[in-house]
Formats: C-alpha cells, structure tokens, sequence
C-alpha cells in the first residue's frame, strides 16, 4: 500500500512538471515602457524600450501586457 501511494505521487508530480512547459505562462510586462506624449483622450501612447513595439495606456498607465508578439 506505501509504494502505491509512493507510485501515484511520484507520477503526479511527473504530470505537474512537464505539463507546465507545454502551457503557456501568464506573460510579465517585461517592457521598459517610455511615453511619448501622445495621447487620444484617456489613452496615452508608450514605446518600449526593449523592443520598440508601440502600446496604449490608459488615464498614463503603462500597458499591463506586452505587445511583442501582436506584431508591429
């Protein structure tokens, strides 16, 4: 019975750990975001520092997600 409980954990833990490389993890804002002073009403525009993607913040917030991959 304790190498069964011992079996099931151990595979368990097998499953957690490489299933989380195959999911895709909640994305840091790691941009550098500088504003431009443009700004539309309550959205102001930012670059990036890092990787030059344009992003809309509002009332001058930084942008929470980085836009990298939403193209250019």
């Amino acid at each position: 019975m304790p190498i069964l409980i011992v079996l099931t954990l151990l595979v368990a833990a097998a499953i957690w750990f490489w299933s989380g490389s195959r999911v895709p993890s909640v994305r840091r804002n790691p941009c550098d975001w500088q504003p431009t002073g443009f700004r539309t009403g309550p959205m102001h525009e930012f670059n990036c520092a890092h990787c030059g993607i344009k992003g809309f913040g509002k009332d001058g917030k930084v942008p929470t997600v980085c836009k990298r991959g939403l193209g250019r």
